[in-house]
This record gives structure tokens, C-alpha cells and sequence, in this order.
């Protein structure tokens, strides 16, 4: 994968609810390059105006509900051999998207 983007990022999150235009603002923070904090990104998420309910939503132990979406998101690309999941555990996920830079 060249570089992310909703289309490419659909297939990766079936069954996941994860909006289409909140996939397409994932696909454009994975082309930054850098390593992303799951939990980070699932809190920038719900503090832009995204009107999804789903993402405003926390656990009852105050995660985002949409952290967890995103990890298997995250897994699923690195599964199907795009980027790494550089950190999994109990605080949180770390994920790069590998963009190859020129």
C-alpha cells in the first residue's frame, strides 16, 4: 500500500464501526508516517465534529469506544501486510503505516 485511503482502508475495517468519514481521516493521519498511539488517535477523533454518537461514546473504565475499533483495524492491516503494530497491550496500541517516503 502506497499511501492510505478510505477505499484502501474499507475492506481492512468490515464489521467495524467506524464510519466512512471518520476511515477516511485515519487514512489521511496513517500517511503522516509516523507511529500513532491508538488511544491518542481515538481521542482526537472525539474531539473533532464528527456527528457520530458511536464516537463520542466511552467504556465504563473511560476508553473511547472507538479505540478498540481502531485496533482491529490496525491488526487487520498489519495482517494483510500493510504497517506494523509496533505496541499491543493493556495501555494502549501503537501502530505505523509505513508510508514509503521518496
Amino acid at each position: 500500500m502506497d499511501y492510505y485511503t478510505f477505499d484502501r482502508l474499507k475492506p481492512y475495517a468490515k464489521n467495524l464501526k467506524i464510519e466512512d468519514n471518520i476511515l477516511n481521516y485515519v487514512a489521511s493521519r496513517f500517511n503522516w508516517g509516523d507511529k500513532i498511539s491508538l488511544m491518542s488517535l481515538a481521542k482526537e477523533i472525539q474531539s473533532k465534529p464528527f456527528t457520530d454518537d458511536y464516537i463520542k461514546e466511552n467504556t465504563p473504565k473511560g476508553r473511547p469506544k472507538i479505540y478498540g475499533d481502531l485496533c482491529l483495524l490496525c491488526i487487520n492491516l498489519s495482517q494483510g501486510g500493510h504497517g506494523r503494530m509496533l505496541q499491543v497491550n493493556l495501555e494502549d496500541c501503537i501502530y505505523i503505516g509505513d508510508v514509503e517516503k521518496d
